[in-house]
């Protein structure tokens, strides 16, 4: 079997290229700058006039900001819907945050984790409000979500 210096020059370069990719400084230099979508979990009864005013706003919001921001609804109308809010937010790493809503609607901005809380809002806003609220926590999600497990790549996203 002939191998020539073409087929040689090729393997070489995708042996070192491989090998950079795995590096520690490869992974940083080709590192994806996207992250799984923060969460953006808001708390709402059936009950509640602000909150029945808010949902539009949100389903408009979350199509606006489907691929940076994953909204979550919580609604505690119910004892049922109650325990499947609180199983939710747990599943999202936000358990604590049911305990300390003060009054409704209630809205909290969360690292793509769901650990770190960044921002808490009670009471209905004009949808202007959500959207610079929103546009500056992503503008800032670098700076905001340091620690580890705050931001979180792509590749390490929900399943």
């Amino acid at each position: 079997m002939k191998i020539n210096e073409r087929e040689i020059v090729i393997a070489i370069c995708a042996f070192i290229v491989g090998f950079y990719f795995n590096s520690e400084e490869g992974s940083k230099l080709f590192k994806k700058e996207d992250t799984k979508p923060s969460i953006i979990a808001y708390v709402v009864s059936d009950t509640c006039q602000f909150c029945n005013k808010l949902l539009p706003i949100l389903e408009k919001l979350q199509t606006q900001y489907k691929t940076k921001l994953n909204f979550i609804k919580l609604d505690i109308s119910t004892d049922d819907t109650k325990k499947s809010a609180e199983e939710l937010a747990t599943k999202y790493g936000i358990g604590n945050f049911l305990t300390e809503v003060n009054g409704l609607p209630t809205l909290g901005v969360f690292c793509p984790n769901g650990g770190k809380e960044i921002k808490h809002i009670t009471g209905l806003r004009e949808e202007s409000e959500y959207i610079k609220e929103f546009d500056e926590y992503i503008k800032n999600i670098k700076t905001t979500c340091t620690k580890e497990g705050d931001y979180i790549p792509v590749a390490e996203s929900r399943t």
